[in-house]
């Protein structure tokens, strides 16, 4: 792997419904440049997703990384996301270890926060769910924005037809808010994630080197959910942070429906040169395969080591 310059990421995610959030948490975990300094999650029992995160972390050796249940219900809306097999992963053998690594306390936005502050200008907001969490924190601390060396989104829809992306349409009057608050925002949308499909026995054996509970909640996702194919939204995401050149961006406005029973949550684009959005457009898929596979590679050979 090259060697690049190491950065800070908060991971907001809800993990726990979809694969991809736990394959993305084990890439960056396996990631020697960059520092993962800690874990929100979002929507309906942020807790028990916060316990699969929390349990992941244990498994690749970071058992100290501490993981906040966040806001467990959309701002206006009652829930759409209802869903979360993969937390029957976690290993009830280690609950209470498990137990101590997760804040209940709703002190996720005041821990977003102190990051953002402690570190100006390096922390690298990363957010592959619905995004409640960062409305609420830059609705509660609005200098955040300023703070923020980045914002990346796993979220929307801009070139395709005019259909709401399932982590907008959770909660549309969240992201809304994002688009409108925060700069240096990248938003990663259906456009190029659906590119990265793959089979869920190819995924089974890469993420093999995550760890027992990953690769539980693959086999839940499979038998469960009826899945024999993966989509590498989230991951995606994550590679852009480190890898520039895995994604290529147009610059431009984004605007969140939100009002009509049939458009909410439909993300509108419009390119500028100097707006305040980017929106993914390319993706180079070979090289971000590569990547992937090299680091859950080199994450078998420590492990082994």
């Amino acid at each position: 792997m090259e060697r690049r310059e190491r950065k800070m990421v908060w991971l907001d995610t809800d993990i726990g419904t979809d694969i991809d959030d736990a394959l993305t948490l084990s890439y960056l975990l396996g990631r020697p440049d960059v520092d993962l300094l800690g874990i929100s999650t979002v929507t309906v029992s942020a807790v028990e997703r916060a316990k699969l995160a929390a349990a992941i972390c244990r498994d690749l050796g970071q058992p100290n990384l501490r993981v906040f249940a966040g806001a467990d219900r959309p701002l206006l809306h009652q829930h759409r996301q209802k869903e979360y097999p993969q937390t029957e992963a976690v290993d009830p053998a280690a609950a209470a270890e498990i137990e101590e690594q997760v804040a209940k306390t709703g002190a996720h936005i005041e821990a977003m926060y102190r990051a953002a502050m402690r570190w100006p200008g390096e922390v690298h907001l990363l957010a592959i769910g619905p995004l409640t969490n960062l409305a609420l924190l830059v609705r509660t601390h609005p200098d955040v924005a300023d703070l923020l060396a980045s914002v990346t989104l796993m979220a929307g829809r801009y070139y395709g037809p005019a259909l709401p992306e399932w982590n907008v349409w959770c909660d549309p009057h969240a992201a809304a808010i994002v688009f409108e608050s925060f700069k240096n925002i990248r938003a990663v949308g259906l456009d190029v994630t659906l590119q990265t499909t793959r089979s869920a026995e190819e995924i089974f054996k890469v993420f093999a080197p995550a760890g027992a509970t990953v690769s539980r909640a693959i086999e839940i996702f499979m038998r469960k959910q009826k899945k024999e194919k993966i989509c590498l939204h989230d991951p995606l995401a994550a590679a852009c942070l480190v890898d520039e050149q895995v994604l290529q961006f147009e610059r431009g406005t984004v605007q969140v429906e939100t009002d009509g029973r049939w458009a909410e949550g439909v993300t509108m684009f419009r390119s500028k040169a100097d707006g305040p959005h980017q929106v993914a457009k390319e993706v180079n898929l070979s090289r971000f395969c590569a990547d992937y596979e090299q680091v859950l590679r080199d994450c078998r050979a420590v492990r082994q080591g």
